[in-house]
């Protein structure tokens, strides 16, 4: 399906898509989030994407990729994170070198 252009409507929480055969579809986020397995990390990135790239959003979910991304998603969040803490680790004592991951972490996707 090629998307023409999306809108994401913040009152009920949906996008209306209008595909380039004129075709327009509503999807419900919150619904079809609910059946994602999603933590606070992959959360977080389903809001990014609504904020920040929301037709890579509708695209992922219209083609039933989006879990796929998520799992991808968490898997690379999670070596970056030990990546990092290993980094740390070698300058501060483990707790020091957790928080500041973690706080990294927090950010990261923030640009």
């Amino acid at each position: 399906m090629n998307i023409q252009t999306c809108e994401y409507n913040e009152d009920n929480g949906s996008i209306n898509v209008i595909l380039e055969n004129g075709q327009i579809v509503s999807l419900l986020c919150n619904e079809i989030e609910a059946q994602l397995n999603t933590n606070i990390v992959t959360s977080s990135r389903l809001e990014w994407l609504k904020e920040n790239d929301l037709i890579s959003y509708a695209d992922m979910i219209l083609s039933g990729e989006m879990q796929t991304y998520l799992d991808q998603y968490l898997s690379g969040y999670r070596e970056e994170k030990k990546t990092i803490r290993k980094q740390l680790e070698q300058v501060y004592d483990k707790n020091t070198a957790d928080e500041i991951t973690n706080e990294f972490m927090m950010y990261r996707d923030r640009t």
